[in-house]
């Protein structure tokens, strides 16, 4: 047991037996502890600029496949229904944050908010009436150009978000500029390029479905003329497909149709 001399006004100490050892405490305020020394500050550690907290949000397995299976290709759009602003934007993020290999991104998408760009298009669409009537209409396009200097573009663009110098990419910059030369082929690239922007057509479907907004894709468009009508050459892009988002009319009667789907034996391979 250790002893302590009490000092003047404290009060005595009363020793609480413990499986190891008595250990004394006071039953008043302990006297005043002497300062420590004083020890400057240790400089604060150096951060990465830019890093990033991703917070993780989850929705229930029941409320997921309740929107996919409450979606579909809405055929008859309600014209006089908006998608607000707040909602659109974030469907534009969700279209940006979809992944590409080597975040390459070889695509862009076009916003097509010109009433009578889109009543020039639906001709070269089938007359389909999404083109005109939904909220917004989106083009999705491949860049016709993909080489170094789109590779350099996105080595600044990841360069800047992860706060880093450029040369310090040097290794991974070196390996995809190796796949992008490797294309042996015009049409193999573009079809390469085709892959990615179909990723980012299928989270803009899947988000829209989230945010119970209605979505149809559309490949039975011209190209070509799309091109012609949009001005996309001038911009080195090409059509592909588009998308037609904003609300269903309550007459469609696409809406009520049952979902035809594989079943998942015919769907999934277990090995």
């Amino acid at each position: 047991m250790v002893a302590r001399v009490r000092g003047p006004g404290v009060a005595p100490a009363r020793c609480v037996p413990s499986a190891a050892r008595h250990v004394c405490r006071t039953t008043a305020a302990r006297a005043p502890r002497a300062r420590p020394r004083h020890r400057p500050p240790h400089p604060p550690a150096r951060r990465r600029a830019h890093t990033r907290t991703p917070t993780m949000h989850t929705i229930t397995e029941q409320a997921l496949i309740g929107q996919l299976n409450w979606r579909y290709a809405t055929k008859k759009f309600d014209p006089a229904r908006k998608i607000p602003e707040a909602t659109f934007q974030a469907l534009m993020q969700a279209a940006r944050l979809a992944p590409s290999s080597y975040g390459l991104q070889p695509y862009a998408v076009v916003i097509v908010t010109d009433g009578a760009l889109r009543q020039a298009l639906r001709p070269h669409s089938w007359n389909q009436s999404q083109v005109t009537d939904a909220s917004h209409f989106m083009v999705f396009a491949v860049r016709t150009e993909l080489d170094q200097a789109w590779v350099d573009h996105t080595m600044r663009v990841m360069a800047s978000a992860r706060g880093v110098e450029r040369a310090s990419l040097a290794p991974w910059e070196g390996m995809v500029s190796g796949f992008v030369k490797g294309f042996t082929s015009e049409a193999a690239k573009h079809e390469w390029s085709a892959k990615q922007l179909y990723m980012a057509g299928g989270v803009l479907l899947t988000a829209a479905a989230l945010l119970g907004v209605d979505a149809c894709p559309l490949e039975g468009i011209d190209p070509a003329k799309y091109d012609q009508v949009l001005g996309l050459e001038a911009r080195r892009l090409h059509a592909l497909f588009a998308v037609a988002l904003g609300y269903r009319a309550a007459d469609d009667k696409h809406a009520r149709a049952a979902k035809a789907r594989l079943p998942e034996g015919d769907m999934f391979v277990r090995l």
